[in-house]
């Protein structure tokens, strides 16, 4: 795949900018005065300097190749994390004397250059081959460690910390141990803290499903009874009683016995019940004006089933033509008869009304 060239006319790509930008910035920093400091004051007699590293006295030069280099003890390009923007990468390579040390070739070039660039290489091999299981390690360092990051008030800020073995900082070997102690990450899980008030480890930890997961956070209900402890949905699943009905239960002052132990009712299941003659009745009834009660009552159903499926067939009950309006008389005896027990489909059909009207007259709104 061709790299595109943004940069520069079109004519550099953004890796070639970002090392053209680097390099300035590197050069421009030969004239920073801490620099300059520290390698005065280490110094030893002309054209002689001393090695922080190997403590040896080395010359400034050897075999016409420069010799002596300031270097950074915190890399200005993270190990681990990269380039992290040209914010951090300035503040880390104009900064003062305490990150600055003097060493002479042999450890700049085959030890802490290399070491460096070693690491790099195996964080950046976990990072595309293992992505997964790198961006979990990374994350889990971050809401401990970096107040900036989302989450950390409920992490670090509870005092939540990563063991030393994973901590990230200590170079390529947290994100080993990480997956020395833990493996990778399998698919659909995430790491999980079994003690959710403990530190990241690998006494606490496991790769837990959503479901395992979201079941050991401290928002869940947890309730004792019989000696055992177990979540709201734990006891739902052994009882087979749903977890709301038991919530509610409690809620309404049951005692925790009461609302483990009382069965739960269960609704009919009317998922896949009704035969196709079933389904010709409900139309037929409905289309002469009989009331769903009546069908559900004839089907042993709920009226609820059968208006879902009218609905879904799109029948709707007639409405009866009237010839008349109702009159004064007529709304005052429907109310009569219906406190004496006559239903409202009854009258609904001694005047000729629809059942709606019927219910209209006992609600007052025609006077």
């Amino acid at each position: 795949m061709k790299v595109p060239k943004t940069r520069n006319n079109n004519t550099w790509s953004e890796a070639r900018y970002r090392s053209f930008i680097r390099s300035t910035l590197r050069r421009a920093s030969m004239r920073w005065g801490p620099i300059n400091s520290v390698k005065k004051k280490a110094w030893v007699e002309r054209g002689k300097y001393l090695c922080a590293s190997c403590k040896q006295v080395v010359p400034l030069t050897l075999n016409g190749k420069k010799n002596v280099f300031v270097d950074h003890k915190v890399p200005v390009v993270d190990t681990e994390e990269g380039f992290k923007g040209w914010d951090v990468f300035i503040e880390r390579l104009f900064c003062e004397e305490s990150n600055l040390e003097v060493l002479c070739s042999d450890c700049h070039i085959n030890l802490k250059s290399k070491v460096e660039n070693e690491e790099r290489k195996k964080v950046t091999f976990y990072r595309k081959n293992h992505a997964t299981t790198h961006s979990t390690w990374v994350n889990m360092n971050q809401r401990c460690s970096n107040p900036n990051s989302t989450g950390y008030q409920h992490y670090g800020g509870k005092g939540v910390k990563v063991c030393d073995r994973w901590v990230q900082g200590n170079g390529v070997s947290g994100i080993e141990n990480f997956i020395e102690d833990m493996g990778y990450r399998p698919e659909d899980t995430t790491l999980d803290r079994i003690d959710y008030n403990g530190d990241y480890n690998k006494s606490n930890c496991r790769w837990a499903t959503a479901k395992e997961q979201a079941r050991n956070t401290s928002i869940n209900n947890w309730i004792d009874y019989g000696g055992e402890s177990k979540i709201l949905e734990e006891w739902a699943e052994d009882l087979g009683i749903r977890a709301n009905t038991i919530l509610t239960r409690l809620r309404r002052g049951w005692s925790v016995g009461e609302a483990l132990e009382k069965e739960d009712r269960n609704k009919p299941d009317y998922s896949g019940r009704f035969t196709p003659d079933d389904f010709e009745y409900m139309v037929s009834e409905t289309l002469k004006g009989v009331s769903q009660t009546e069908i559900a009552q004839v089907l042993e159903t709920d009226s609820s089933q059968v208006s879902r499926h009218l609905n879904r067939l799109g029948v709707k009950q007639p409405v009866p033509v009237t010839n008349s309006r109702l009159t004064k008389s007529d709304r005052e005896n429907i109310i009569l008869l219906r406190k004496e027990g006559v239903s409202a489909e009854d009258l609904a059909e001694k005047y000729t009304v629809h059942v709606s009207t019927i219910y209209n007259v006992l609600k007052g709104k025609y006077g």
